[in-house]
Parts: structure tokens; C-alpha cells; sequence
């Protein structure tokens, strides 16, 4: 009798420890992730899911954290603004919620398609194109409201040897679905017809 009691007192506290044994990164927006947390650097703090350590590493702005509560009690601050502001979920928010899957698979998608639509300003025929959103610089402006996604497009010229192509820039769209192209840079070479300024896809 003893002994069961003294394994089910054992299990109790290796699973209460277990719960307990997490970062915590409060965001300037007032929800909270729990992470392990495995690097600070000068603008971002790296860490993993405490659900899935030996998963991939994530990075979040350290202007999008108000402080970080460590396993063992200590707290970092990196934001006075409003630590315990309520998560906005109104259109008009600066702040996205890049963990959650609907908000990730929207952005995809039009990032997908402003991709596509850029790479059709660009004459020839193309093969292998894929799309690359660039997370960290994903947001939404406080004052116009328009969703900024910064993209890279990379394609293979088709029947013409060599190494692939890419142009780099950012999309916005408007609330109203107007989507605007600007231009940052890209792998060189010519580019005929390509978007390299300020334009609506």
C-alpha cells in the first residue's frame, strides 16, 4: 500500500514539474506562447514549441515581445507597452497571429499569388517557380490597414541553361483586395518586363 502511494506521489510531481518546466514569451499584444526558449540575438529571440522540442526553431521579433517568464522565475522585459493589453482580433490590428494555421494558410496563399502575378510581368516562359514569405517582416499597418508580405519569387528560365532567377520585394493589399508590388532586388541579369518599381499586380 505504501509503495503505491509512494509511485503515485513520485508520477504526481515528475508530472507537475514536467508542466511547469517551460519559457513563457508574452507578447506586446497580450497572448503568450509556451516555448523553450534557445537564443536571444540583437532583433529576434529564437525558440522551439514545448510541445515539440526536436521540432524546428521559430524566431519572433524582439518589438513584438513585452517580456519573456523563464522556467526558473526570472523575467526579461523588452516592452513596457501594455503587457497585459487583450489580444485584438479585429481586422484593424498591427499584430498577426503567425501560430495560428488559418491566418498562416491565408497568408500563403496570397503570397502565392502575388508571386504568381509578379513572375507574369517577367517575359519568357519559366519552370521549377516557387514563392518564398519571409515571416519575420509579415504584418499588418495600424493606419492603412493594408497586410505587408515580403516575397522572394524563384524560377528556372525555361529552355535556357543556367542557374535559376529570383526577384525580391514586398506585397501589400489593401482592404479592399488591391495588391501593390515593390520592388527590393533580385539575382541580376535582365529582367524584361519584370515589376522593379512601385506598381499594382
Amino acid at each position: 500500500m505504501n509503495i503505491k502511494f509512494l509511485f503515485t506521489t513520485a508520477a504526481m510531481i515528475i508530472l507537475s514539474t514536467t508542466a511547469y518546466c517551460q519559457d513563457v514569451i508574452t507578447k506586446t499584444d497580450g497572448s503568450t506562447l509556451k516555448v523553450k526558449v534557445t537564443d536571444i540575438e540583437e532583433a529576434v529571440i529564437k525558440y522551439k514549441k514545448f510541445d515539440n522540442l526536436e521540432g524546428p526553431s521559430y524566431s519572433l521579433s524582439k518589438n513584438d515581445v513585452a517580456k519573456i517568464t523563464y522556467t526558473n522565475g526570472s523575467v526579461d522585459k523588452f516592452s513596457e507597452e501594455a503587457e497585459a493589453k487583450p489580444t485584438s482580433s479585429g481586422s484593424n490590428s498591427g499584430k498577426l497571429d503567425l501560430e495560428d494555421e488559418n491566418t498562416i494558410r491565408q497568408i500563403e496563399a496570397l503570397a502565392k499569388n502575388a508571386g504568381e502575378s509578379v513572375l507574369a510581368k517577367c517575359s519568357g516562359k519559366v519552370d521549377n517557380a516557387t514563392t518564398e514569405i519571409f515571416y519575420d517582416g509579415v504584418f499588418k499597418d495600424d493606419f492603412t490597414h493594408e497586410l505587408v508580405i515580403p516575397i522572394k519569387v524563384t524560377w528556372q528560365p525555361r529552355n535556357i541553361s543556367g542557374d535559376s532567377k529570383w526577384i525580391r520585394g514586398t506585397v501589400k493589399i489593401a482592404p479592399d483586395g488591391k495588391r501593390t508590388w515593390t520592388y527590393q532586388n533580385d539575382s541580376g541579369g535582365w529582367f524584361g518586363g519584370c515589376a522593379r518599381t512601385l506598381r499594382d499586380l
